[in-house]
């Protein structure tokens, strides 16, 4: 067949299935997400890696026609791979679910994420609770949306439920002393009524890698060789609501390998409703790299919410961070953190939900 008939033949199975609905937008797509074991047989490696929640050409697609008369329409196609280079940078995957609970592949919160992201109150500002909670001086953070992520999280019985996540990326095998990054995550979260408690632990291999940035591609993607460097951490959540206000407290212990330190965090944080305003303030506090002194902080944040309706609000931050003359913590998104310098920001915000 000719490219001329090729291109005849595609579009009329293009225009074939709109036939019947003229003017009609249809969405469509592909979900596919791979856990792969893999024998490279390489000397200088270890022989068998897996490599979890692969993307397998995942897609998602806007196709329709417009009827013109006379026998003639107009049609399109717009598809676009599901991927992390072009879309899908949040939670973006596929799975099963029914009595026996929930498993899912492809890109998703870590459970230690999951454990605690209902008590973070000024989440998604530059206030949020990543400025403590799961950030580690200059290095990892724990509180992350893993790329190629295989997890598994059980029916609620009475208000608890828990969570497992494995995460595996395959490095490049044929670079000696390449290691892949590899995590485990898990969480147990008890909600009923007013009180909230979960305690959650994470352990990554290659911690000088953020998990939320790990994947390369497709399985077998050249990287540059890393280093092992084993990370892990656990947290404490605590949560209860009283009427029209509602108070949280997140402990947290971070461990670097490489560093031969670890960092201890706290936050406390309490919001009041009242009619359709909600005041914030939340505080924070970073302790010292280990045995090194001055590299700790105190992060501190006070807001104000109006909701105009359930889909739309506006608010007022004011949020600062207090650097020790050898810590650079930073303000979510600011990025105007150095060793030793304070961070102070004002941020106004509209939200629009839909």
């Amino acid at each position: 067949m000719n490219k001329k008939l090729l291109a005849i033949a595609v579009a009329s199975a293009l225009a074939a299935p709109m036939a019947a609905n003229a003017n009609d937008n249809i969405i469509y797509g592909q979900m596919h997400y791979s856990w792969d074991f893999i024998d490279t047989n390489d000397a200088n490696n270890d022989a068998s890696d897996d490599a979890t929640g692969v993307s397998r050409a995942s897609r998602l697609g806007f196709k329709g026609s417009e009827d013109l008369g006379d026998g003639m329409k107009a049609v399109y196609q717009i598809e676009q791979q599901v991927d992390e280079a072009t879309m899908g940078s949040r939670n973006t995957f596929v799975g099963l679910a029914g009595g026996f609970g929930t498993l899912v592949m492809g890109r998703h919160d870590t459970p230690y994420k999951i454990s605690t992201g209902s008590l973070d109150i000024f989440s998604d500002t530059i206030a949020d609770y990543n400025a403590v909670i799961g950030a580690y001086n200059g290095g990892v953070n724990f509180d992350e949306r893993a790329s190629q992520t295989v997890a598994y999280i059980t029916p609620d019985f009475s208000g608890f439920h828990a969570a497992i996540a494995r995460v595996s990326v395959k490095r490049n095998e044929n670079a000696a002393g390449a290691a892949e990054t590899e995590a485990w995550s898990l969480a147990g979260i008890y909600k009923n009524g007013p009180l909230f408690v979960s305690l959650a632990y994470e352990t990554v291999d290659d911690g000088s890698v953020f998990l939320n940035t790990a994947a390369a591609g497709n399985v077998g993607a050249a990287t540059t060789a890393v280093t092992d460097d084993e990370s892990d951490a656990w947290k404490l959540g605590l949560g209860y609501s009283f009427g029209d206000g509602k108070i949280g407290f997140i402990y947290e212990d971070k461990e670097r390998e490489a560093a031969n330190s670890d960092v201890k965090s706290w936050l406390v944080n309490y919001a009041h409703k009242f009619g359709n305003n909600t005041f914030k303030i939340a505080y924070g506090v970073n302790d010292d790299l280990g045995n090194t002194p001055n590299s700790g902080s105190d992060m501190m944040a006070v807001g104000l919410d109006h909701s105009f309706s359930k889909r739309t609000s506006v608010y007022a931050i004011y949020a600062t961070q207090d650097n020790d003359t050898g810590a650079s913590y930073d303000l979510v998104g600011a990025n105007a953190a150095a060793a030793g310098r304070d961070v102070d920001a004002f941020s106004f915000g509209i939200v629009h939900k839909f």
